[in-house]
């Protein structure tokens, strides 16, 4: 967990995201092929410590993607998959600073 809660402090809001091939996120019980599509970090739980338990990432995604219309087209990236995306999808993600 140090190694990804260490990885997971260099995100900061504001900064671009762009997903590797083979990219999917979580959809209630089902996985939505995200592969090379860009986001903006819009929340890091850790670094804003809003959760203690259970810390997530939220990138709001550029294209419209059916189904998270609830979430504001934003993703959740968890730690433990507990409610959210694996957390790793990020790991091989392209990330830069705000536009």
């Amino acid at each position: 967990m140090k190694k990804l809660d260490r990885y997971a402090r260099h995100l900061k809001v504001g900064h671009r995201v762009k997903f590797s091939d083979n990219a999917w996120a979580v959809l209630h019980n089902s996985e939505v092929d995200i592969s090379l599509l860009s986001g903006t970090v819009m929340q890091n739980d850790f670094i804003d410590k809003v959760k203690e338990f259970s810390p997530s990432i939220w990138v709001k995604m550029d294209k419209h993607i059916p189904g998270f219309e609830e979430w504001d087209n934003s993703i959740q990236f968890t730690a433990n998959g507990d409610g959210g995306t694996q957390i790793e999808y990020l790991f091989n993600a392209d990330i830069t600073k705000e536009d």
